[in-house]
């Protein structure tokens, strides 16, 4: 806000002394009103030299005592002096003011530094809320139990196996034993044929037939024997390798136990770990809430204090000042008037633009997300504050109008020079932005406001009624942009949306730059889903409760693109806010959406996330490593890894798990 400089408040000064030096100097005899006059007139212009030649503070108790030794010349003396009197004490009152409001301006600049500490307080609770609640959703009963099924279930296969391999075994055996006994007894039967026969060769032929007879019988029976050792010898030979395979499985059964044990144990571990990163992060979430609060009671102790007082003192000061000025000579009125009031209306919209930031930071914190202690108490202050700034707005406007018509009609126009960057400095202002917050449109400042209540002229003097300002017509460029826009939507083409969009910080869009990114790979994976499975991510990730926050998101988003692509330019109920500046509701949408024409070319205006871009950046960070957890996940879905929607919701749960346990720090880790 632009103020009087004490070297301007030396030249306004002068101007009154010289009315108070004319109205006395013709006077040999004078009064003692016009004596005090005289006195006070030159301790005014000491004030002024001494304030514009060395940039000190405004000594407002002499200037007090200037308005209280002044006061009987003003109601008492002469019409002359009582107007002299009256400027002086104009003069007085207006550089009260100036200090006061000199005041408040430094309150506001402690207010703002203080609401830039709760901003940060509170983005780093919802960071550590968002850490605390991404591990305490972290449960591995489920897994565990079925762990603890799949471990019994091993073990009872184990068990069968092992008994099998026993039977298999005692067979083998019993086999084995019955194929020697066999063949140990047909060896016997064949020693005894080669003993019968062998001294045949020395009997008759008839003698040796006898021998050779009974002998074939034991050959036979030998033969008989042998046969039947290696049939079951060979049965036994067809059941051994059946012992090797059973021992095989046993193997792998009990090395699938073992590995049963070990993701037990794993996740026994990451549970810990998880339990114990929530427990910090949530201590952590609970002191920057406390701080929160701490820093909201500190700064509203100084608005309803110090800041409330000086605006007081201030506003009370200017308003005297022009009352006072109307007891002055109508040839200098109405540039005092026009100053005081032109001073009451820079105060009154630095107390609305004040009021504004503390309502914004106030519904900040009422919204927040998770919900923060004592959201309804700010919500309550963030009403009350976007009360304050109404009335402070149209309490602007008023003395702004009054003190445009006062510098019109002041017959003096050496003034005009010294305060016309004044005047159209919060003109500019007020044009732009009071309008819209005095309507209730609080988030929109952009819009032309109503005409200035103007202050009634004298008689003979007055000025006609403004005719009321008919609804500006659409840019046609901004309905041609809306239509690329809603294309750029239905296709999905999140880069073209980021180019679209305007950004006055770099920093804001090399953020969106990563949102984006994280976007791209968000929106592929449910592509992936409703190719494969039919139905998108948010429906398959419904059904797990590590996801089902995610899956509302999605869900949310999908009705945005849906309610953009289905609407055409003509649906879209636009807002001219001047040249440059527009806002459009779409069907569907709940909240306007902002234009604005940057470099001759219409652009969504990104200027809502300016608010949000330090905040923005740390999420942007957070997700970063989610990016390439969906990337792969679309990768495993096209690729036809999973047999069902449900095979797909649970790889996806623990490769979040994963990425999030990957950023967690271990049990008593630094």
């Amino acid at each position: 806000m632009t103020r009087l400089t004490r070297p301007q408040l030396s030249r306004n000064t002068a101007l009154c002394l010289l009315a108070g030096l004319a109205l006395v100097a013709g006077c040999e005899r004078r009064s003692d009103n016009a004596k005090n006059i005289q006195k006070n007139a030159g301790q005014m212009r000491a004030i002024g030299v001494a304030t514009s030649a060395d940039g000190a503070v405004i000594p407002e108790g002499e200037y007090k005592k200037v308005a209280s030794n002044l006061a009987t010349a003003a109601s008492s003396g002469t019409a002359g002096e009582k107007s002299a009197a009256s400027s002086l004490i104009a003069q007085s009152l207006l550089a009260q003011g100036e200090a006061a409001a000199s005041r408040a301006k430094d309150a506001e600049l402690a207010a703002r530094n203080l609401i830039s500490r709760i901003g940060s307080a509170a983005a780093d609770f919802a960071k550590r809320s968002a850490v605390a609640a991404a591990a305490e959703a972290f449960n591995a009963s489920k897994d565990q139990a079925a762990i603890r099924t799949g471990k019994a279930e091993k073990e009872t296969e184990l068990a069968a196996e092992r008994k099998h391999l026993e039977t298999v075994r005692n067979a083998v055996d019993a086999l084995s034993s019955q194929a020697k006994a066999k063949l140990d007894a047909a060896d016997a039967k064949t020693a005894q044929y080669a003993q019968m026969i062998q001294g045949t060769t020395k009997l008759s032929a008839t003698e040796a037939s006898a021998i050779y007879e009974k002998a074939n019988v034991i050959r036979r029976e030998g033969d008989s024997l042998r046969a039947e050792g290696l049939k079951i010898k060979a049965h036994a030979d067809e059941q051994n390798p059946l012992v090797g395979e059973i021992g095989l499985i046993i193997d792998k059964l009990q090395k699938q136990i073992a590995n049963l044990d070990e993701t037990a144990e794993s996740l026994k571990k990451r549970e810990a770990a998880a339990k114990a990163e929530a427990a910090d992060a949530r201590s952590a979430a609970d002191k920057a809430a406390r701080e929160v609060d701490d820093r909201v009671v500190e700064l509203s102790k100084l608005r309803e204090g110090e800041l409330e007082k000086a605006y007081a003192e201030a506003i009370d000061l200017f308003g005297k000042a022009t009352k006072s000025s109307k007891a002055v000579d109508p040839n200098s009125a109405n540039a005092s008037a026009g100053a005081a009031d032109l001073s009451m209306a820079e105060t009154q919209w630095s107390k609305a633009q004040g009021a504004r930031a503390y309502a914004a930071a106030m519904e900040t914190l009422a919204n927040i997300k998770p919900k923060i202690n004592n959201a309804d108490d700010y919500k309550n202050k963030s009403d009350g504050a976007k009360k304050q700034t109404e009335e402070a707005i149209k309490a602007a406007t008023e003395s702004f109008a009054a003190a445009k018509l006062s510098y019109e009609k002041s017959v003096n126009k050496v003034q005009r020079a010294d305060i016309k960057e004044r005047l159209t400095k919060l003109g500019e202002e007020l044009d732009k932005k009071a309008k819209n917050v005095v309507d209730g449109i609080w988030l929109d400042l952009q819009a032309k406001p109503e005409p200035a209540p103007v202050a009634a002229a004298p008689a003979g003097d007055s000025a006609p009624a403004p005719a009321a300002a008919a609804a500006a017509p659409a840019d046609p460029a901004l309905v041609e942009f809306i239509g690329k826009y809603i294309n750029l939507i239905k296709a999905q083409d999140f880069d073209g949306v980021l180019a679209a969009t305007h950004f006055a910080s770099p920093g804001t869009r090399e953020t969106m730059a990563r949102m984006t990114e994280i976007q791209k790979a968000f929106f592929a994976a449910d592509k992936a889903c409703q190719t494969k499975f039919n139905m998108g991510l948010d429906k398959i990730a419904s059904g797990n409760p590590m996801l089902t926050a995610m899956a509302a998101q999605l869900g949310a988003a999908r009705g945005m693109i849906s309610a953009i692509s289905n609407a055409s330019p003509a649906d879209i109920k636009l807002t001219m806010n001047g040249a440059d500046k527009a806002s459009g509701t779409f069907p569907g949408m709940p909240q306007a959406t902002d234009f604005i024409k940057a470099e001759g070319a219409w652009q969504i205006d990104g200027a809502a996330m300016e608010g949000m871009a330090g905040q923005l950046a740390m999420v942007s960070k957070q997700l970063g490593t989610l990016k390439g957890v969906f990337a792969t996940f679309a990768d495993d879905v096209n690729a036809g890894k999973f047999p069902d929607s449900n095979a797909a919701a649970a790889d996806l749960g623990a490769k979040i798990i994963g990425a999030m346990q990957g950023g967690m720090k271990p049990p008593g880790g630094g």
